[in-house]
């Protein structure tokens, strides 16, 4: 049977719910690689699986010690583009459940700086709307406007 992480990781929802019914305080569980559930299912974009952690009191803003720094956010917003719809859908349901759309992972990116990277104006949209500046800079110097000149013309 699926772990937590493992059925946040395959978007498997109705594992998800079971296991959290059972016991809520696995939203906040901790992977041996050093994520959260919310970590994984954001990543790996499954809305379903992001709405129920999201309503079993998953941490919204907690910086994996593994994977780079990122918050659920920046997971989120780490797209291969072959699910950029699910990616923005998970970027949504994060920030009207009150994610910190300025959470900033190693290096000093933002969700803002990787949505720029996959060239999605929709999820650069959401963000911006959520006060995410375009013209915040990571350590290198670049700012997702920088790096994305076309995305935010209209914002």
């Amino acid at each position: 049977e699926l772990t937590v992480h493992e059925a946040a990781a395959l978007g498997d929802a109705e594992r998800l719910r079971a296991l959290l019914d059972e016991d809520p305080t696995r939203a906040a569980e901790w992977s041996s690689d050093g994520a959260q559930p919310l970590h994984f299912a954001a990543f790996f974009s499954h809305p379903d699986a992001v709405r129920v952690l999201i309503e079993h009191g998953a941490p919204l803003d907690e910086h994996a010690p593994g994977f780079n720094g990122v918050a659920p956010i920046n997971s989120a917003a780490a797209t291969d583009m072959t699910s950029v719809d699910d990616a923005v859908e998970c970027v949504r349901l994060l920030l009207e459940a009150g994610a910190d759309p300025h959470g900033r992972q190693g290096g000093a990116a933002t969700a803002l700086h990787t949505a720029a990277m996959v060239g999605s104006e929709e999820m650069a949209r959401l963000l911006v709307a959520a006060g995410a500046d375009p013209d915040a800079a990571m350590d290198d110097g670049r700012t997702p406007r920088s790096i994305a000149p076309d995305v935010f013309r209209g914002l």
